[in-house]
């Protein structure tokens, strides 16, 4: 039984969980490439539908041993991978990146005021300490490492855009400064 399980990618132990993801991966690659050759944002289509149906009625797979969810699933990081593809086609394809004043303040305030939530709220605020403390019990708040919530995601998606966007800061300069070789 131990034995089919593990060859299933059914376990959970150890890093068995990271194979199903690049297995997955791996079959979705081509059509999400094909999707962005067609348009860059066209992979965001199917990965953002199964990430937002299966998230929000918790078809979230579970370890077939000891029946406990699984915490590295294809859920979130299919999602993140559509996205970054789709990224890579803008690139490609030449999009321009958006320049908003509007967008760059939500995305400040979005990473500056989440960083701040949690390390000056939590031990501030018992309100925002309870939150934090049951925020990952649901799929829209949770900011699980899984990348599962759209929160979390966003979170993810303003820190990308504050890259892009502001090249010429002194952090992000050394990033873009980087040999394509290092």
């Amino acid at each position: 039984n131990y034995v089919w399980h593990a060859v299933t990618l059914q376990q959970s132990i150890g890093y068995s969980m990271v194979l199903r993801i690049y297995v997955f991966l791996m079959i979705a690659a081509p059509l999400y490439v094909w999707l962005a050759a067609k348009k860059f944002w066209y992979p965001l289509l199917p990965a953002g539908a199964i990430w937002l149906v299966s998230g929000h009625f918790g078809l979230v797979s579970r370890d077939a041993l000891t029946g406990e969810l699984l915490s590295m699933t294809v859920l979130p990081w299919q999602m993140v991978f559509a996205a970054g593809v789709s990224l890579g086609a803008a690139i490609v394809q030449r999009v321009p990146l958006p320049r908003s004043h509007a967008l760059l303040t939500a995305s400040m305030l979005m990473v500056v005021g989440g960083t701040a939530l949690l390390v000056i709220g939590d031990p501030v605020s018992p309100q925002i300490h309870d939150w934090l403390m049951v925020r990952n019990d649901h799929f829209w708040t949770g900011v699980s490492k899984t990348l599962q919530s759209p929160l979390r995601l966003l979170y993810l998606l303003a820190l990308v855009y504050l890259v892009m966007a502001l090249p010429n800061t002194p952090l992000i300069r050394l990033i873009h400064g980087a040999k394509a070789d290092n």
